[in-house]
């Protein structure tokens, strides 16, 4: 098995009907490669900017809430999962930079790019 194979895949979910088909697709993988999925909710406490944040009574109220409804997600996305192999968290910060922190701290990430692509047609 390679180091990509062995990395725990991980996965943001904010209960939209896209992140639960990217959670399904994460369960899947798992699946057939054996590995753990991270299905993460990425957020900031900003009692000021944020309505939620400001009737809550703390911050780990809100995170509470949000592992609760990233099981609820994984149910969704696969009733007969395989929840052991699951874990599910609240993690700070803007979604796009607290998710690759979160990957990166799992490893190095792999090359998923399409090498060539960016080469200019010759034709042109």
């Amino acid at each position: 098995m390679t180091v990509a194979n062995e990395r725990e895949i991980v996965v943001g979910a904010d209960g939209s009907a896209s992140s639960v088909a990217a959670v399904r697709w994460a369960l899947e993988e798992a699946a057939v490669s054996g590995r753990t999925v991270a299905v993460l909710r990425a957020w900031t406490f900003d009692p000021v900017a944020d309505l939620e944040s400001a009737v809550a009574r703390s911050y780990e109220e809100i995170a509470s809430r949000y592992r609760h409804e990233l099981d609820a997600t994984v149910v969704r996305a696969s009733p007969g999962a395989d929840l052991a192999r699951v874990r599910t968290g609240a993690i700070d910060g803007a979604p796009g930079p607290a998710l690759v922190r979160s990957a990166e701290e799992r490893g190095p990430l792999p090359d998923v790019g399409n090498a060539g692509a960016a080469r200019p047609d010759p034709l042109l």
